[in-house]
């Protein structure tokens, strides 16, 4: 193996997620996806299930 970039490359979470490169159909050139110098990467946060606990909030009287 060979050592063909480094950097701060965009890199999928899980083997499900889109790739985040490609290759031309000839082969001879990559196209990768890296993160900006200086941007500060984000994250986002999914919560599922909070329905059900801001309905017992309010049921209790407690302010959302």
């Amino acid at each position: 193996p060979t050592l063909l970039f480094a950097g701060p490359f965009r890199l999928a979470a899980d083997p499900d997620e889109a790739r985040r490169y490609d290759v031309t159909p000839d082969g001879q050139r990559f196209l990768v996806l890296k993160w900006p110098a200086g941007e500060a990467r984000r994250r986002v946060l999914v919560t599922t299930g909070w329905w059900a606990e801001l309905r017992a909030a309010v049921a209790a009287g407690a302010k959302p």
